[in-house]
């Protein structure tokens, strides 16, 4: 199979083409340019896109992977020539939607259809391998030169060095007669172990036949016992539970009627608060405490009582003043009539004082009979010992409804007191009503019929059980045929599992002896071109089933693991396994072309230039096709 052009709507491809000839392709192009995009394509319209696969922390199926950056449906066209025709591929998706799912095959020049291929079968009958053969020969994709086994790689090799027909691999051989060889006798599980546990059953149940009769027997005797006592307790717990519930019922009226006392004394109390309240306001005062109003009283009283005696004390000296110039004015106004009229001038000012200091006088004392009238006014008296005696009752209104809150406050608290020690008491009597738990004879009876019951019902099931296992013993010489045919089945089955084991043994020495004929020949055909690789510095190794492998320098003595090896060596190690493979394993008649993914980035110059010379080599073979970075 040569590979000509194709044409791709995948990933960040845009309908992008891409041309090939035979022999040595290189396709050198920065990163992000889609090399690696292009090889997963070329695998897809090959083998198409497994749309089973689902997405998983840290992977991508290609159907996500690829999906058209374009947003495009996943599509593309191959041209190859194949058995010497002109071939033409192509693949797009599904009805549904399915990526690359609608296929067909077409011979370029007439557009008739490919006989027989398919989109699941045509990778297969192109390249003569299987998907995971491909991937493991001829398909080197991006940082994946390392190989691992697999059935059909097995069976591939074992179709190589035995008849030439892939129909299983030792591996699912083996993986069938291990199954075989469980399903029989695995440590304690398996039909081996399944017939002799029931064996063993069957003689202990012939033992036990004896001793279970012997039990039943006592079963019957003990039942009829318990039935006895269980109606001599159902009596005696109905009996303490109706006596019981009359005390629980006693004792909740009592504590009932506590708290309706509770109540009609904080009614009674609240009665007379209200009243004393109200004596209180009426007294006047604002409510507020005597002991802060007492000063303010007492100066109030002091103030009342000062302007009383200054009002007495201004009416009697203006009396006096005003007489005192009174009589002087009469003085001057004698002298004036008897000595000189001069005297009369003194006489009008004696008048004019008079006259103005009892004004005066008559000014001040109503000032001071407005201010004590205010005074008394306030407190509501009409005489100043009234506002003292107002207080002495303001007083003991005000202590009396100190009193009643207190006896409310008492009567309340009481009362809650009452209705806590209700509310305690009826937990308490649930308790008691709950006669499955407690310490009341009605509680203990309780358990003791319930202990009871439950002791019948596990008689009861006792001898249900005791009568199954007798019935299933059954008659002695059917159990006894019974036991015959289970021994012939186990020897039967021992025979099987030894002759599995045998068979097991066969095929570890035909793959030994599988393994004995190919590895050399992979073995020689890898280390001579690992040998071209490396220059020469590594020319033998020795690979095991896995594909691990061992190899030892030119001269060397000692064998060494790929794990102490470079990473440039380690690919070189696998390009040159891979390429035995391809040699050993991919069907000569038609090569198919050698896909490599930048799988020269950690070659040296050197070997770099001996790979591409071994591959051009190579290329006069087969096709094939290098992308590598520039």
């Amino acid at each position: 199979m040569q590979i000509h052009k194709m044409t791709a709507c995948f990933g960040k491809l845009n309908n992008e083409t891409l041309e090939f000839h035979g022999g040595l392709n290189i396709v050198a192009a920065p990163n992000e340019s889609g090399k690696s995009t292009y090889c997963a394509f070329l695998r897809a319209m090959l083998y198409g896109i497994d749309n089973s696969e689902r997405e998983r922390a840290g992977y991508k199926p290609d159907k996500l992977k690829y999906a058209p950056w374009n947003g495009a449906p996943m599509a593309g066209e191959l041209l190859l020539t194949h058995a010497g025709a002109d071939i033409t591929l192509r693949r797009a998706a599904g009805k549904n939607g399915a990526p690359m799912r609608e296929f067909s095959a077409v011979y370029t020049d007439t557009g008739v259809p490919v006989p027989g291929w398919n989109g699941d079968n045509v990778g297969e009958a192109l390249t003569g391998v299987s998907r995971d053969v491909f991937e493991r020969s001829a398909y080197i994709a991006q940082a994946g030169l390392s190989i691992g086994g697999s059935a059909e790689l097995e069976r591939r090799i074992a179709s190589i060095v035995s008849t030439g027909e892939e129909t299983g691999s030792y591996s699912e051989a083996e993986a069938r007669l291990k199954a075989w060889q469980r399903r029989r006798h695995f440590r304690q599980y398996g039909e081996i172990p399944a017939l002799e546990a029931e064996l063993a059953d069957l003689e202990a149940a012939q033992e036990r036949a004896g001793l279970e009769l012997a039990d039943l027997d006592a079963v019957l005797a003990r039942t009829e016992r318990v039935r006895r006592e269980i109606g001599l307790l159902k009596r005696r717990v109905e009996d303490s539970r109706r006596l019981q519930r009359q005390q629980v019922l006693e004792k909740s009226r009592r504590a009932r009627l506590g708290c309706e006392a509770g109540r009609e004394a904080l009614e009674s109390a609240n009665r007379s608060l209200s009243a004393a309240e109200a004596e209180l306001a009426a007294a006047g005062f604002g409510g507020e405490n005597p002991a802060a109003l007492r000063a303010q009283v007492e100066a109030d009283i002091c103030r009342a009582e000062e302007l009383a005696e200054a009002g007495k004390k201004l009416k009697g000296s203006a009396i006096f003043a005003a007489a005192a110039l009174l009589a002087l004015f009469i003085a001057a106004l004698a002298l004036g009539f008897l000595l000189t009229p001069y005297c009369f001038i003194p006489a009008a000012l004696f008048l004019g004082a008079a006259a103005l200091i009892f004004w005066l006088s008559r000014r001040a004392k109503r000032r001071a009979g407005a201010e004590l009238e205010a005074l008394l006014a306030r407190y509501g008296v009409s005489a100043v010992p009234d506002i003292g005696e107002k207080f002495c009752a303001y007083n003991a209104a005000y202590a009396g409804v100190t009193e009643a809150r207190q006896a409310a406050a008492a009567a309340a608290a009481e009362l809650e007191r009452r209705q806590e020690r209700q509310r305690d008491l009826e937990a308490r009597l649930l308790q008691e009503l709950d006669f499955s738990a407690g310490d009341s004879e009605a509680a203990v009876l309780g358990r003791r019929l319930t202990a009871a019951q439950a002791e019948l019902g596990a008689l009861r099931e006792r001898r249900a059980l005791l009568e199954g296992k007798l019935g299933a013993l059954g008659d002695p010489l059917v159990v006894r045929t019974e036991m015959l045919d289970k021994q012939a089945r186990r020897e039967a089955l021992v025979a099987e599992y030894d002759a599995i084991e045998l068979a097991l043994l066969t095929l570890r020495d035909a793959d030994n002896e599988l393994q004995t004929r190919f590895s050399p020949l992979l073995a020689r055909k890898a280390g001579a071109y690992l040998s071209r690789l490396t220059l020469g510095h590594y020319g033998e190794l020795s690979v095991a089933k896995d594909f691990s492998m061992l190899l030892r320098e030119s001269g060397g003595l000692n064998m060494r693991e790929t794990a102490f090896l470079s990473a440039g060596t380690v690919d070189q190690v696998y390009l040159s396994l891979r390429l035995a493979i391809c040699d050993l394993a991919l069907p000569e008649a038609e090569p198919c072309p050698l896909i490599l993914d930048d799988a020269l980035v950690n070659f040296d110059s050197a070997r770099a230039v001996a790979a591409l010379e071994l591959l051009g080599e190579i290329a006069q073979k087969r096709q094939v096709i290098l992308f590598a970075c520039e």
